[in-house]
């Protein structure tokens, strides 16, 4: 588990100067989330990464980058549509954009109902990454042969004597 957590750790910070990313992200998750254009990102929160390069040429003179705008749509059929396009302005390297399933629209307990799943989902995928950072961490961080002389455990006692 080490390795993926290492790997994204490199890449975030390799990529860092090549690309922005947007997190899209909905008061109620599982939202899908559309370009204007039809491309799909996912599911809220999806993180989606934009190129530098094709943000800088998008900058109005203003200084903002300007990107496609999407539709959340909730399982219920229940959408919400962002201006288009999407501004962002600042400096960053990661920019989160949430918007809220509209209040007046049918269907919550199916989009809530959802959102539980999904929210279990997660919590049992980050349970398992947990065990397994264990594991690995008293197998190979602190198994015996990483004991030093300070660390071993201490001998049995000697056996006592019969009388």
């Amino acid at each position: 588990m080490r390795t993926p957590i290492l790997s994204a750790a490199l890449a975030t910070l390799f990529l860092s100067g090549c690309s922005t990313t947007v997190i899209f992200e909905s008061d109620l998750e599982g939202a899908e989330v559309t370009t204007v254009a039809g491309q799909k990102y996912g599911m809220t929160p999806v993180s989606v990464s934009f190129s530098n390069d094709d943000l800088d040429a998008s900058r109005g003179p203003d200084g903002c980058a300007r990107i496609l705008g999407v539709t959340y749509t909730w399982p219920s059929g229940a959408k919400v549509a962002s201006p288009n396009p999407i501004v962002l302005c600042g400096d960053g390297y990661q920019f989160r954009y949430v918007m809220k399933r509209p209040t007046d629209a049918p269907g919550i307990e199916k989009d809530l109902q959802n959102a539980l799943q999904l929210s279990k989902r997660r919590e049992a995928q980050l349970q398992a990454e947990l065990e397994t950072e264990r594991l690995y961490n008293d197998r190979f961080m602190w198994g015996p042969f990483m004991w030093g002389p300070m660390m071993m455990p201490p001998p049995p006692p000697p056996p006592r004597p019969h009388r």
